[in-house]
């Protein structure tokens, strides 16, 4: 069946001429992105019926509304294009009956490639091949999502961490207040305590040589 095509090359020509694009004015890359959205839709609402032929039992004896063209939606959402219309095709018993469908396309490396096709909301045919690439697309997607939210929630825990460690650090003083250190309270052991500086190296200090503010922050970890 010839005459969607047709009808499409036809369509994008009056879109063409309909956008003012010459030579002398070339358009611009968002005007040219708008084109190819406009082309890629008229491609599928024309590409549309051969698509849905496929699963009909009877696909010779379908009949699509000459104006279908006009009248069938169509749907973009991100790089899926949707086409909705009706259907008159014949059953097993050679009654006639009005279906609805959808065909849905993804446009790929510039060009809308079918992936499935609906009557009445079940699916007639899908695209393997095109399926199993998405499903493994989308695993990719959602995998790289976990990686990420695990990298993120790791810099999180590492910010808390480093957060808390600056705020153990105090100043500690001995008995006579001639001496202090900046450091935080490892752990006590009979009585000498241990102190952490910010360097990284650790001091050990008599527990009674400390200040009594010291001794009391000591007894109350």
């Amino acid at each position: 069946m010839v005459w969607p095509h047709r009808f499409a090359a036809a369509t994008l020509l009056v879109i063409f001429l309909a956008c003012g694009s010459s030579p002398d004015t070339p358009a611009t890359p968002a005007e040219q992105a708008k084109q190819k959205e406009f082309q890629d839709e008229v491609y599928c609402r024309a590409d549309a019926p051969e698509q849905v032929k496929r699963g009909l039992k009877h696909p010779l004896d379908a009949r699509f509304d000459p104006g279908m063209l006009n009248s069938a939606s169509v749907q973009r959402s991100g790089d899926k294009i949707t086409v909705a219309g009706t259907v008159v095709a014949k059953n097993d018993f050679g009654g006639e009956l009005t279906h609805q469908y959808t065909v849905t396309y993804r446009v790929r490396e510039g060009d809308p490639q079918p992936l499935l096709a609906t009557l009445d909301g079940e699916v007639a045919w899908v695209n393997s091949r095109a399926a199993n690439e998405i499903a493994t697309q989308g695993q990719r997607e959602i995998e790289a999502q976990q990686q990420a939210a695990e990298t993120e929630k790791a810099k999180e825990h590492a910010r808390l961490e480093a957060a808390e460690r600056e705020a153990s650090f105090r100043t500690w003083t001995d008995a006579t207040g001639q001496f202090s250190v900046e450091a935080r309270y490892v752990k006590r052991a009979m009585d000498t305590v241990t102190l952490e500086r910010r360097d990284g190296t650790t001091i050990d200090v008599p527990f009674a040589k400390l200040s009594t503010t010291d001794q009391s922050f000591v007894r109350s970890q």
